[in-house]
């Protein structure tokens, strides 16, 4: 079975709002917009267009480079994403643990029978996640966290599928590094208004 979700948004103006939505993001992450709430509205639009069920979900990297943090997922249950938040990246740590450690694309097919999966297998049935696949987040050759897709049946991604993953995933690393450029300035100009000794 391949996914319906990129040729879902190809048709019908889909493709139009799905650039809105990522012109949305960019823009309300520059606006000073918090940035769970401008993903949770861009991985809305692509869940919504999707004809499978998609479930998206972005998690970022802890500053100590071994855990990953849950940042957006509007439609996961949110036990799931609770229970999630902090998994330590690894080589068999489902697929966004995986992908973290490995720094490249783990696709699941089936959830239950993906030896990657073994520890999460009865999170992922209880969340009714039979599919999973997750993309490093780099930008400039950092690790900044992961981009998955979620499915309620067994699914691999199409080449159209693929192309799809890879320009969200370029559009969430600008919008995650831009936070975190916005950031480091506010706190470089914090430091430097504090008086001296």
């Amino acid at each position: 079975m391949t996914s319906t979700t990129a040729r879902a948004l190809h048709d019908g103006g889909h493709d139009a709002r799905l650039l809105g939505a990522q012109l949305e993001l960019l823009v309300g992450v520059v606006s000073g917009h918090r940035l769970s709430q401008a993903l949770d509205s861009l991985l809305r639009v692509v869940e919504e267009v999707s004809e499978d069920g998609m479930l998206a979900s972005v998690l970022l990297l802890d500053d100590d480079g071994q855990h990953l943090r849950h940042c957006a997922a509007p439609s996961l249950p949110p036990a799931y994403s609770a229970a999630i938040d902090g998994i330590q990246i690894g080589p068999a740590v489902g697929s966004c643990g995986a992908a973290a450690y490995f720094r490249r694309q783990v696709i699941a097919k089936d959830i239950a029978h993906d030896p990657r999966w073994m520890p999460f297998q009865g999170l992922a049935r209880t969340a009714g996640l039979q599919a999973c696949w997750s993309t490093p987040i780099i930008v400039d050759d950092e690790l900044l966290g992961t981009f998955a897709m979620y499915y309620p049946r067994p699914n691999l991604p199409s080449d159209a599928d693929l192309a799809l993953i890879d320009v969200l995933v370029r559009t969430v690393g600008l919008a995650i590094e831009r936070r975190r450029r916005d950031e480091r300035m506010e706190a470089e100009l914090a430091e430097r208004r504090e008086p001296g000794p």
